[in-house]
């Protein structure tokens, strides 16, 4: 393996036109298995770990990668015949990174000559390597010869690797090795670069999914509230589908709705929608005027959201006694159904446009009284619209589930809906956003069940 690794660094001067033939394509054959393995990773220092990894498998001595992500800085770095060093066990030092920062600008190569045993290759390996481990791992190895490849993708340099070669044989020219290494940096700065705009769009989606999750019931509401939600783009984890619980616990809003659409486009909608109407819950809690704030929204912002439009169920909900009162207001989505403790199943009559369609009309309000036991279950198409053997999952078939449950926690109501609308679709390709919420009034004094 040695062997043949740094034959691929040997001059073509003075071989054969087949030895010519020969290396050219054990270089490609190189070339690709080491992309590809990096290709396939989706960690930036999973993928800088296998880079070193590979390299001082017997291409070169030692090995550092400095890269720069939406994360800061990661660092992974080997000599050959040493344990790996990277982040996790100690962060690049300021030194690297003002190094690695100026050899990425210049987006050029640069081959260092390393001073004999004197404190100043000391600092030298220090400012390269660090003052751990590594620099003393990488003093041990290296000759008088050091390779600095700048890592540049789409115009932009993001990183730099760092390489001691292996010693070249007699004739050899140290430039067919160093030509060959920054074909290796070349194409590992694409598989990188690649790694690091997925790990990039991950940390977008996990950010956005964290602001779209409902923040904690305040206590003493009387309320037991559970959720469940299932995204279409399972790969990123987000969708358009939103839930949102909040206000004083004598007087909170709830916020359930869809957008149309999937992925991060629907999700910065949402997140809009929230936003409006958090902050018109500060003047008025009514539903009506919380929806119509939100479609003004959309019709004032229709250059800036990214999704058409939305559906929306927008509730607020008080105590009289030990009943609550629910003030409920939709816009084109479909409304909830009321459990009863005694297993009856009722759906209000409210209605009312969508959100963003530009057309006029009021978001009535309809009333509902709840007693101890009741539970009110919200969801999106997702669910009624998923479609099986037997056709659309439907109302009828949800009613008729939800009836069984009377007297269930509001996640036992939330995890066996969940459960039957996933065993019933015909092809999960055909998949919708899916999210359910679950309302149980719970009697003076009772804790809420999970």
């Amino acid at each position: 393996m040695t062997d043949a690794a740094s034959s691929l660094l040997r001059s073509p001067d003075g071989l054969s036109l087949a030895l010519r033939l020969e290396q050219a394509d054990d270089r490609a054959r190189y070339l690709d298995a080491l992309t590809r393995g990096v290709s396939a990773l989706v960690h930036p220092s999973a993928a800088l770990e296998t880079v070193v990894e590979t390299l001082t498998g017997g291409l070169v001595r030692a090995a550092s990668i400095v890269m720069r992500t939406h994360d800061g800085w990661l660092w992974a770095g080997q000599a050959q015949g040493r344990p790996l060093r990277r982040t996790h066990e100690q962060q690049p030092s300021g030194a690297q990174v003002a190094v690695a920062s100026e050899l990425m600008q210049q987006q050029l190569p640069e081959m260092w000559v390393l001073p004999p045993d004197t404190p100043q290759r000391e600092r030298m390996l220090a400012e390269l390597f660090g003052e751990g481990p590594l620099s003393r791992d990488v003093d041990s190895v290296a000759g008088d010869l050091m390779v600095h490849l700048p890592l540049v993708a789409r115009g932009r340099g993001f990183g730099l690797l760092s390489l001691v070669p292996r010693p070249l044989t007699a004739g050899d020219d140290p430039s067919s090795g160093v030509a060959f290494l920054e074909d290796v940096a070349d194409r590992l700065a694409v598989a990188l670069d690649a790694c690091r705009v997925v790990a990039d769009n991950r940390h977008t989606a996990s950010v956005l999914r964290q602001s779209l999750r409902p923040g904690a019931v305040p206590e003493g509401t009387g309320l037991e509230i559970a959720t469940y939600s299932r995204v279409a783009q399972e790969d990123l984890d987000l969708g358009g589908d939103f839930i949102d619980v909040h206000g004083p616990v004598d007087d909170l809003t709830l916020l359930f709705g869809d957008v149309a659409g999937h992925g991060v486009r629907a999700a910065v909608t949402a997140k809009r929608i929230r936003g409006s109407v958090r902050t018109g819950s500060l003047i008025d809690r009514d539903p009506s005027f919380l929806l119509d704030l939100t479609d003004r929204m959309f019709a004032t912002e229709r250059d800036e959201l990214p999704a058409g439009f939305a559906t929306a169920l927008c509730a607020r909900a008080s105590r009289d006694g030990v009943d609550l009162v629910v003030d409920l207001a939709t816009a084109g989505h479909p409304a909830p159904l009321v459990v009863r403790a005694d297993g009856t199943v009722e759906r209000p009559e409210v209605r009312g446009p969508a959100l963003g369609l530009g057309l006029p009309g009021t978001w009535d309000v309809t009333s509902l009284r709840l007693s101890p036991g009741d539970v009110v279950i919200a969801f999106t198409d997702g669910v009624v619209e998923t479609r099986g053997p037997d056709g659309l999952f439907g109302e009828e078939r949800l009613a008729a589930l939800l009836g069984d449950l009377a007297g269930s926690a509001a996640s036992a109501f939330v995890e066996a809906l969940a459960m039957e609308v996933s065993g019933y679709i015909d092809d999960p390709e055909q998949r919708d956003d899916t999210t359910i919420l679950a309302v149980r009034v719970l009697s003076p004094g009772q804790t809420g069940r999970r």
